[in-house]
């Protein structure tokens, strides 16, 4: 019994994960995020930090990680793989990361992004 609720568990995460990547990975090949959607939720001026954001794609790395990691799917290896290689080519100029696509404003937001997934630079980068 205990193993029927583990399964359905991880296909319902499943279900979660495909359906949050089927709607918000764009063109782009990163995480669209609306605005104040983020974890700041701030709007200052005429930035309310729409468009694609350094910690939505951390997080979204972790979560596929996480999902790979329950679910032995491996669509979610293939995934992650492509979102890193954008984040990389994207928002890192190879001195720091963006806080979003072609916003290279100094915010606490790398940070963030790099308690969350830390894998995604070297500790050299």
């Amino acid at each position: 019994r205990f193993k029927k609720l583990i399964f359905a568990k991880k296909e319902k995460l499943g279900n979660i994960v495909d359906a949050f990547f089927k709607e918000n990975l764009t063109d782009e090949g990163l995480i669209h995020n609306g605005p104040l959607e983020t974890w700041m939720d701030t709007k200052w001026i005429n930035d309310d930090r729409q468009g694609y954001r350094i910690e939505i794609q951390a997080l979204s790395l972790k979560m596929l990680d996480v999902a790979y990691r329950l679910t032995k799917d491996k669509k979610y290896i293939k995934i992650k793989n492509r979102l890193e290689n954008k984040v990389i080519e994207k928002l890192w100029n190879k001195r720091y990361l963006a806080d979003g696509l072609n916003d290279w404003t100094i915010r606490p937001n790398i940070f963030l992004a790099a308690y969350v997934y830390p894998e995604l630079l070297s500790e050299k980068e």
